[in-house]
């Protein structure tokens, strides 16, 4: 099974996002997580994909209201190859922006599988927003206990393979929302992927363990994107991150990429 988690952002059209999504999950069972979702985007990936994959979609859940600006109309949404049997699919009603949410249960070669989209806020334009938000994402964790999660986190503000050892941006409470977050995911037995097989011995204090966007204000590359396995449930995996095709294809941010053997 391949599981990919990808922001395949707001502008550009999508033929070319749907082109290179088919080309990642031809032929594979797959689970596939998109964040910056407008509502054209999703038509489009369900004329596009609609014959190989079922989606769920946050909007779906909860349906923009007329006084909402475009930031409330960003969705996130969970496709999945048809192969596998959706149980369930909800946003989550106490997140602070339940459109930016999505969850999913399957079954997967007859075992349950709970798979999480999240998609945060920015500080520099939301501040104490996004530390709140941040708890509630905790919350969802530890109540829910997920098997996938993958996001777009507009964090961390230095990246290490130990997330003790990363830094979160100082928004509000000293960034406690987002460190709050990655720790009771990992007190769940949550992963991250890309850490499995990453050569400690490359690692450079201060700098991301690998590119996943690159902020455009002063060229900074970044890691904001993960995807995190339960290792309980998920052990034989590797992951990848694939910012050029990601970026060719219309977005600005890398697909990071699940093989599951």
């Amino acid at each position: 099974m391949r599981i990919v988690n990808w922001n395949i952002s707001w502008s550009n059209k999508t033929d070319n996002k749907a082109a290179y999504l088919r080309s990642l999950i031809e032929g594979k069972s797959f689970v596939i997580i998109l964040q910056e979702v407008k509502m054209f985007a999703y038509e489009a990936l369900k004329q596009s994909l609609g014959d190989i994959a079922n989606i769920e979609y946050s909007l779906d859940y909860r349906i923009p209201g007329k006084f909402d600006i475009d930031s409330r109309k960003l969705g996130v949404a969970i496709l999945v190859s048809k192969d596998l049997k959706i149980t369930n699919s909800q946003a989550l009603s106490r997140a602070l922006m339940p459109d930016r949410t999505i969850m999913v249960d399957i079954e997967y070669n007859n075992e349950p599988l709970r798979i999480l989209g999240l998609h945060s806020v920015t500080g520099c334009h939301h501040l104490k927003a996004k530390e709140i938000q941040f708890f509630s994402f905790a919350e969802a964790v530890d109540e829910y206990k997920p098997d996938v999660v993958g996001i777009d986190a507009n964090e961390p503000q230095y990246d290490h393979y130990e997330i003790s050892k990363m830094k979160f941006f100082d928004n509000y409470n000293k960034g406690n929302g987002c460190k709050t977050f990655f720790e009771t995911m990992q007190a769940n037995g949550m992963a991250d992927s890309f850490v499995k097989d990453y050569d400690i011995e490359k690692y450079i204090e201060g700098e991301y363990l690998t590119t996943s966007h690159i902020i455009k204000r002063g060229h900074k590359k970044v890691r904001y994107d993960f995807l995190f396995v339960n290792n309980e449930k998920i052990r034989n995996y590797h992951c990848s991150y694939d910012y050029d095709n990601a970026v060719e294809a219309g977005s600005d941010h890398a697909a990071v990429i699940v093989d599951v053997e």
